[in-house]
């Protein structure tokens, strides 16, 4: 044990257990400091954490989810924040209050945002918006923002605007762990004279403050937990980084994934994972914050996820990260070829699905839903997914229920949906 992390354990350890006693480690609702995803923080991730303690961003034991304040070291700012942690259980809040689950739902040909209470999975309000086609939240959930499809919109959860300003062919919103700014991916027109790229917003001057010109056609976008790295999903079969220090093009990385429009980020900050828009695999990229050299993203497998039937085409819609790290969860659409009993004569089949991959294994599990499936969103503790889908496709869109603990489809909103596309979750404590 090298000298800062002996001292580092003979200070801490007297510093928990004063915290752990103390009324006011009440007072905090969340658990970024389960390393170890048990549901708990204990002294099983105060060793975890006392293990990297010291470590710098680009060495080879450095974890970005162990640096929670992002600075880049692992140190005693973050430690006084797993302190505030120590003890707690995941859903307590020892204030007396329970977490509150609200889901949002974008519709953009509905011109509305649609707001679902989680508990009874009733509609809990509207906010009607012109084509709004991506939703994000403030890390501490007190402000919502919109993408319309040519302006983009801050204020409350409640739908009342603090500001909007022109920002054309706007897609999907990822906001920075500080708050302080929004990035904004924008799909461009070339015959119109509209620049792709992703636009910077200063969500404290209520201004746009930069503008980084990409290739292609950019459309999803994730950052890293620290925020000094974006990923953008490029139709062009290419994965953009960012340099958001810089905020410039860091890197255009060739992917095996033709037409990929979506990525998500695993909890720690390691890996991004990246649809195929025209088949089944998902590619995963490691991001070099596990280690290595700065700047070493590349792709490092291909998860496959076909069957055995012979098919005609696959697509990977959308992906999500369960909050564990441990399970990719996609729409999965695919159209087969089955012989009906007594027929001798294929004819195609279309199935959509929610599928969970297994991280490590690569096991797939499938849960059919419909003839498609499109946008999909999984719940903050895990437990539960909404995901777009068509029953047939000569019928309209629905969003369905999922219990992923019995991966079972459990019923859809009771919501009337043209065109959902975008599905995000906002949890308070009341």
């Amino acid at each position: 044990m090298t000298q800062s992390r002996r001292l580092f354990a003979l200070v801490s350890v007297p510093i928990c257990l004063l915290i752990f006693t103390s009324p006011a480690a009440s007072q905090q609702t969340t658990l970024k400091a389960d390393f170890n995803g048990n549901g708990t923080v204990d002294f099983d991730d105060f060793f975890l954490f006392a293990d990297v303690f010291g470590t710098r961003r680009g060495e080879a034991r450095f974890d970005a989810k162990f640096d929670l304040s992002g600075n880049g070291v692992v140190d005693f700012d973050d430690f006084f924040l797993f302190a505030e942690d120590f003890g707690k259980k995941a859903g307590q809040t020892g204030g007396g209050g329970t977490k509150e689950v609200t889901v949002y739902i974008a519709d953009l040909f509905g011109g509305q945002v649609e707001i679902v209470n989680a508990r009874d999975n009733l509609s809990a309000g509207t906010i009607r918006v012109e084509q709004p086609r991506g939703l994000a939240f403030s890390p501490d959930g007190s402000a919502l923002y919109i993408a319309g499809v040519d302006t983009f919109h801050a204020g409350q959860p409640d739908g009342k605007r603090d500001f909007s300003m022109p920002l054309s062919t706007a897609f999907k919103i990822a906001i920075s762990p500080d708050g302080q700014k929004a990035y904004v991916t924008k799909e461009g027109a070339p015959e119109t004279g509209v620049t792709s790229g992703v636009a910077v917003v200063d969500l404290k001057a209520k201004m746009q403050s930069n503008f980084i010109p990409l290739p292609g056609r950019p459309s999803g976008i994730a950052l890293t937990p620290d925020g000094r790295k974006a990923y953008v999903a490029n139709r062009t079969r290419r994965l953009i980084i960012l340099d958001l220090v810089k905020e410039a093009l860091k890197d255009s990385l060739l992917t095996t994934n033709a037409a990929p429009s979506r990525a998500a980020i695993s909890p720690d900050g390691n890996r991004v994972y990246l649809n195929n828009g025209i088949n089944d695999t998902i590619n995963v990229v490691d991001t070099a914050l596990s280690g290595g050299p700065e700047g070493a993203d590349r792709v490092v497998r291909t998860l496959a996820t076909k069957t055995a039937e012979p098919h005609l085409s696959a697509s990977i819609v959308d992906l999500a990260v369960s909050p564990d790290g441990k399970l990719i969860y996609a729409s999965s659409f695919r159209v087969i070829l089955t012989t009906a009993p007594g027929s001798t004569e294929p004819t195609p089949t279309l199935i959509g699905e929610l599928i969970a991959v297994d991280v490590e294994t690569g096991k797939v599990d499938r849960i059919t839903l419909g003839e498609t499936v499109a946008t999909l969103g999984v719940a903050p503790d895990g437990k539960t997914a909404y995901v777009v889908f068509q029953r047939q496709v000569t019928e309209g869109l629905e969003v369905a229920i999922v219990d992923l603990q019995t991966k079972k489809a459990i019923g859809s909103l009771p919501v009337a949906f043209v065109q959902p596309v975008d599905i995000k979750f906002r949890t308070v404590v009341r």
